[in-house]
């Protein structure tokens, strides 16, 4: 009797979570159809951004091997200065390749992502480093929390730049504040949907991001034409 009693209320528990979770379900399906037979496109164009990123922080290992540890020192710093100036801003234009995607472009992900970073660099750093700034800071002082509030509450500024090129860093910032007002809970409901593969990711030692992070985007990406829908984006002139 206590065997059964422990079965249903197993399954009452596992029932009440997948129930809260089903609703997001269609997002990862739709971004999983959306990249068929094109996983590898993905992963290549992923690998390529964490390529060049990782040779900022090579240089100074290499460097210092050859017994010059203050050059070394000098590329290191280079090498953050270089993340933060190209690291952010590519995966940005990664993320609006993946967007256009999904609407139904089929230019190459390294062509288009190539492109994008080109036409937008300029708009797109500011924008990537006041909204790290505020995401960091309040995660620092609020253990974490501030950062995830943030964090998703400015979610949709680059999705947001890319569709309307008149907007400021401010405007953007507000205007994908306002477009998350009432789904945050929904952003991360999804994001926690992906707890699974971001296990997978740590136990393949960050190989299987190649795929994952290319996965994660393109489901925000659906995400994003979901809840603009109907939803005014003021532009000031």
């Amino acid at each position: 009797m206590e065997k059964e009693n422990l079965e249903k209320n197993f399954e009452e528990v596992r029932n009440q979570v997948t129930s809260k979770f089903q609703p997001y379900s269609h997002y990862r399906e739709s971004a999983w159809q959306s990249l068929t037979g094109r996983w590898n496109d993905a992963a290549l164009t992923m690998l390529i951004a964490v390529a060049l990123v990782l040779a900022m922080y090579i240089i100074p290992i290499i460097i210092a091997a050859c017994g010059l540890p203050g050059l070394a020192a000098a590329f290191y710093s280079l090498g953050t200065l270089a993340a933060v100036l190209l690291a952010v801003p590519v995966l940005w234009s990664f993320s609006i390749a993946l967007l256009n995607m999904v609407r139904g472009e089929k230019a190459a992900f390294f062509n288009a992502t190539v492109d994008d970073f080109k036409a937008n660099y300029m708009r797109t750093v500011p924008t990537a480093f006041v909204v790290s700034l505020i995401t960091m800071v309040a995660s620092a002082l609020t253990l974490g929390i501030g950062g995830v509030y943030f964090g998703i509450a400015y979610s949709m500024v680059p999705f947001l730049m890319h569709d309307h090129k008149d907007l400021t860093l401010i405007d953007a910032m507000k205007a994908s504040r306002n477009l998350m007002d009432g789904h945050k809970m929904d952003l991360l409901m999804l994001l926690i949907t992906f707890i699974g593969w971001f296990i997978l990711g740590s136990i393949t030692c960050g190989i299987a991001y190649l795929w994952i992070q290319p996965y994660i985007y393109t489901t925000l990406a659906h995400f994003y034409e979901e809840i603009k829908a109907g939803v005014k984006i003021e532009v000031k002139k």
